[in-house]
């Protein structure tokens, strides 16, 4: 039963992946993936962290088959107060390439509030993409205990 459970986990991650690079993807998977000098559970611990204290909450994570999704977190303060209300969230594909050397490709999907729909965004208002993707990617490094 276990297994049937993976499987379907799997299948659902790579369908929501999928569907965030058919959406919302304008940077190309470079720009989205890190290979971190550290063993697999050290890393996946880094993401986690990462997640956990930047109030992204984690729905689901599993290490054999290296994902980690977390839920849409809405922005705050001044663009919440003017209106522009946003909320993203980041699907993790975590690949071991070697014992210490392990490959995090990120997905951020990005909405915005339309009236009373949330719709598809190809970024976050005040931040470029690519520096999104670098806060995250910088952000689990920096978890990494040195």
């Amino acid at each position: 039963m276990k297994r049937h459970v993976n499987i379907f986990l799997a299948v659902v991650s790579i369908a929501f992946i999928l569907w965030g690079c058919a959406t919302s993807q304008s940077v190309e998977a470079s720009k989205r993936s890190r290979i971190y000098n550290a063993d697999y559970a050290t890393v996946l611990k880094a993401a986690v962290d990462y997640c956990n204290n930047n109030g992204y909450a984690i729905l689901t994570v599993d290490k054999d088959l290296g994902i980690l999704n977390t839920d849409y977190k809405s922005n705050s303060g001044v663009m919440n107060f003017l209106g522009s209300v946003q909320r993203l969230k980041f699907n993790l594909s975590i690949i071991k390439l070697t014992e210490t050397q392990i490959k995090i490709i990120a997905i951020i999907s990005w909405q915005q509030k339309k009236g009373s729909d949330w719709q598809e965004v190809p970024g976050y208002i005040g931040q470029s993409p690519e520096s999104k993707y670098n806060e995250l990617l910088d952000g689990i490094e920096s978890n990494i205990p040195k």
